[in-house]
């Protein structure tokens, strides 16, 4: 069976089916990568689905999933502020360091290296 990541690096015919795929998280060469379906993002922005958007109808689900994207990275609060997509993964790797992670080294007064 395919992995998404390899789909979506296959023909156009075979992308158009995973607009539908699940929140999914891959290592691939190299590179950390997070992919959903625009129409499972949609679906899951409703307040049934566990999402924040209530009364609201979604029209375009491709136009959400851009604007959502461009959210993703925008800078709030200056130049020296992380996009939103960097704090969230500021704090991805804080769990993964609460939790043990396998890959870091502590000092020896714990976290002082």
């Amino acid at each position: 069976m395919n992995t998404l990541f390899e789909l979506v690096e296959s023909t156009a015919e075979t992308a158009t089916g995973l607009r539908n795929v699940p929140l999914q998280t891959s290592i691939q060469n190299g590179v950390l990568i997070l992919a959903i379906g625009v129409d499972t993002l949609t679906w899951a922005s409703s307040p049934e689905n566990g999402g924040p958007l209530d009364g609201v109808k979604k029209i375009n689900a491709d136009i959400f999933a851009k604007d959502v994207c461009a959210e993703m990275m925008l800078e709030h609060g200056g130049f020296n502020e992380a996009p939103e997509a960097g704090k969230w993964l500021d704090c991805m790797i804080q769990n993964a360091a609460d939790r043990g992670s396998a890959a870091l080294e502590w000092g020896k007064k714990g976290r002082d290296f």
